[in-house]
């Protein structure tokens, strides 16, 4: 038996009211949420506390403790890959004043640090030669760190916030006792 047009036109009419109440039933259910933003400053800064924690943790493995002088070492990165570091290094014990001039020169060097007060993770491989100039004692520290073009890969994760970084960047930082400085990928932040 042929659908009159009267009956086409309830058949649409149901199936009409069927859809919108199927669609007040399911989309209640469905999240609209978006992932927290990670800003870029407080990405960047991140990622300059992970370059500098790493720098911090390859002199603290491979310099610190040995005798002043001349440097020229092949070691392995924290986490993987090679730094060549070269310099000098001096320790003046009638002021307490320790100066350094050393050159990093890193080859697939990973670095890898958290910080649990802020659930900070981040995880980087850097190529690049990264220079360090400067002096601390047990009353200050004043260190320069400088690259031209600094290999940046990895990512930083705080919380539930998550970015990667892929690129090569000028480098500068300054470290005192008061914080620290720094200019990456044309931003500069501090902490």
């Amino acid at each position: 038996m042929p659908l009159t047009s009267h009956d086409l036109h309830r058949l649409v009419c149901r199936s009409t009211v069927l859809i919108v109440a199927a669609l007040f039933l399911v989309l209640p259910n469905l999240s609209c949420t978006r992932a927290p933003r990670y800003s870029d400053e407080s990405f960047y800064e991140d990622i300059a506390w992970g370059i500098m924690t790493g720098l911090v943790d390859i002199y603290n493995q491979n310099i610190a403790g040995t005798p002043a002088g001349p440097v020229d070492i092949v070691a392995n990165g924290p986490f993987g890959g090679t730094v060549h570091i070269t310099g000098t290094t001096s320790y003046d014990s009638g002021n307490g004043i320790e100066t350094v001039h050393l050159e990093y020169d890193l080859t697939n060097c990973r670095v890898s640090s958290t910080s649990s007060s802020s659930s900070l993770n981040v995880d980087l491989t850097l190529n690049g030669i990264v220079s360090e100039d400067g002096t601390w004692s047990s009353s200050y520290v004043s260190l320069s760190y400088s690259s031209a073009n600094l290999g940046v890969a990895g990512s930083s994760e705080r919380g539930t916030k998550m970015r990667d970084v892929s690129g090569a960047t000028p480098f500068k930082a300054n470290r005192t006792s008061s914080g620290t400085s720094a200019e990456l990928f044309g931003l500069k932040v501090s902490w």
